[in-house]
């Protein structure tokens, strides 16, 4: 059947994309750090959904079996367990989807806390020699006491800042760690190299209407309400028979007709929102390379004299924050990618 043909295809292209991903990244990061490309595979296994649609799907080809043994089985009944199956599987591609687009989520959020912990602790060192400098100022008598009160207060509220960043770090790492169904410990960063191809991108695109588990389900309907029509419009069936059979097969029709639509906007908006985030981060990029060249003017300025070594850890701190947003609006792409698959699967 058409219907099972394609949902084995959905499954076939997600589990690739994750074999892909583990190929693409083995032996090339640090040992003990936990990868990406590790995640989605320890997620893929570990997930409740996927772990429920595997034994459902096991369930459904066993009961095939059976039907297809069985001599007494009508042609109908192995058609419905046949359209049993290629739903099982279509509710595997979706698990799978949405685990993968889970872990890349909760691995991305668990990276920007560790980047905005790290930015916190900068920002804390900054703000204590500040408060340190401030303090022999007025020992000199060139500011006020409020003066060492504000600088007091600043790094009062950042140690809040930095505690506030410890714990959102943590309760990131207990959320990946649930999809994980393990501890976590350090993790390695994303690349450029963790972005899925555009190739992939767009192809998952263009054959939403064929990958869709919606579309799936309501063609099969449709093939169902058809079969029973078949079933029943002759001479031997009650008109009311006939009638209700129609009826469904119309039914079937339009619900069909609405599902493609709505998978077709849904996915478009998906892509688009790729796009933005796409272009979000070469802005992202432009923006930290214009940082660099001001630290490394920064830098001739503190050799030649003219700036302090605070000034210059505030130049420091300004590529850092840049790099930081260049980093989020790679997680941001990362993020949009996964979520365009599980959508283009549902």
């Amino acid at each position: 059947m058409r219907s099972v043909r394609q949902a084995r295809r959905i499954v076939a292209l997600t589990l690739t994309l994750f074999l892909s991903l583990v190929s693409l990244h083995a032996g090339a990061q640090a040992p003990n750090a936990l990868t990406l490309a590790t995640a989605l595979t320890d997620g893929s296994e570990a997930a409740t959904g996927v772990v429920s649609a595997r034994t459902a799907l096991s369930k459904a080809q066993r009961d095939l079996e059976v039907a297809v043994a069985d001599p007494s089985t009508t042609p109908i009944a192995r058609a419905s367990a046949e359209r049993t199956v290629a739903g099982a599987e279509g509710d595997l591609a979706v698990a799978l989807a949405t685990a993968a687009s889970d872990v890349v989520s909760a691995y991305t959020d668990v990276l920007q806390a560790e980047t905005t912990r790290a930015l916190a602790e900068r920002q804390l060192d900054i703000l204590t020699r500040t408060l340190e400098a401030t303090k022999v100022r007025f020992g000199a008598g060139a500011v006020t006491s409020v003066d060492v009160s504000k600088a007091e207060s600043d790094v009062a509220g950042q140690q809040r800042t930095l505690q506030e960043a410890e714990t959102d770090l943590m309760f990131a790492k207990d959320s990946l760690a649930a999809l994980l169904g393990k501890d976590v410990g350090a993790l390695e960063p994303v690349t450029e190299a963790d972005v899925l191809p555009d190739a992939d991108i767009e192809a998952a695109s263009a054959n939403a209407l064929d990958g869709s588990a919606r579309v799936a389900t309501a063609r099969r309907s449709l093939e169902a309400a058809r079969l029973q029509l078949a079933a029943v419009d002759n001479a031997l069936s009650a008109r009311a028979d006939i009638d209700t059979a129609r009826t469904a097969v119309g039914t079937a029709e339009d619900t069909l007709s609405d599902t493609e639509a709505t998978v077709t906007r849904d996915v478009q908006r998906a892509l688009a929102s790729v796009t933005a985030a796409k272009n979000r981060y070469r802005g992202a990029l432009d923006s930290a390379a214009a940082a660099a060249t001001d630290l490394a003017a920064q830098q001739v300025r503190l050799s030649a004299g003219t700036i302090s070594e605070l000034a210059y850890a505030q130049a420091q701190l300004t590529l850092a924050n840049s790099r930081a947003s260049a980093a989020s609006a790679l997680h941001a792409l990362l993020s949009a990618q996964y979520a365009l698959l599980l959508t283009a699967a549902r």
